[in-house]
């Protein structure tokens, strides 16, 4: 009796179906167009005296806040120069070097010329030089927020797209129990156009928009039961 009701029960309990786990990455991209034109110049200034190079840093920094234009940087530094006297074999303080370092960030290459501008006006009241360290096109932070949610959000369709996918192939109940993200951005090396007419005076190349391959990997765990 006892083995009839042990077959009953085997026959009747019904089979679980082994739960299966699937981890996968999906990768999706697209090029956003860089909308923030990034200059970079170092002034630098040198005098027998720290107030001269101070003066001089100012007079950039001065003239170069009138532009009304944005910036980062501006910080300064200031340092010693010294020479070697054999004679004396000790080192003689001969004067002082500054420079201060400015990012400006545009709205076109044509704003990089007020800037220009402005350094050479600075230039007639004190004794300065300044150089252009690099000039380069970038995606604003306003713009890689929106395009890195847009690829997020695509990912994520992708992501649920797949659950269904494994589902109907194993005839299971697949849900995705995770997803996390990463991205790159990836920008092309900037074109600068040859054979434009020169300005007058003051002048710098102008720089074309590349666009940039803003990637984003999603890391996915579906679960099926």
């Amino acid at each position: 009796m006892k083995r009839l009701i042990l077959l009953g029960l085997l026959l009747f309990t019904p089979l679980v179906a082994r739960a299966t786990t699937i981890e996968d990455t999906i990768t999706v991209w697209e090029w956003a167009l860089p909308d923030l034109y990034a200059l970079s110049v170092e002034v630098k200034a040198e005098g027998r005296r720290e107030a001269e190079v101070l003066n001089a840093l100012k007079t950039a920094d001065d003239f170069l806040k009138q532009t009304g234009l944005r910036y980062r940087g501006g910080n300064y530094n200031l340092n010693e120069v010294r020479e070697w006297e054999p004679k004396a074999k000790r080192y003689r303080l001969v004067g002082f070097r500054g420079s201060a370092v400015y990012t400006f960030l545009l709205k076109n290459p044509a704003e990089q010329e007020e800037v220009l501008r402005a350094l050479e006006r600075a230039k007639g009241f004190n004794r300065l030089t300044y150089k252009i360290r690099g000039a380069r096109w970038e995606l604003s932070w306003e713009r890689r927020m929106e395009t890195l949610k847009k690829l997020k959000l695509k990912a994520l369709k992708e992501a649920l797209k797949e659950a269904n996918l494994y589902g109907r192939e194993l005839r299971q109940a697949c849900t995705l129990n995770s997803i996390s993200y990463s991205h790159s951005f990836r920008p092309l090396p900037p074109i600068v156009p040859m054979g434009a007419e020169p300005l007058k005076k003051v002048g710098a190349p102008s720089p074309i928009p590349s666009p940039n391959r803003v990637e984003v990997k999603a890391r996915l765990k579906i679960e099926c039961e």
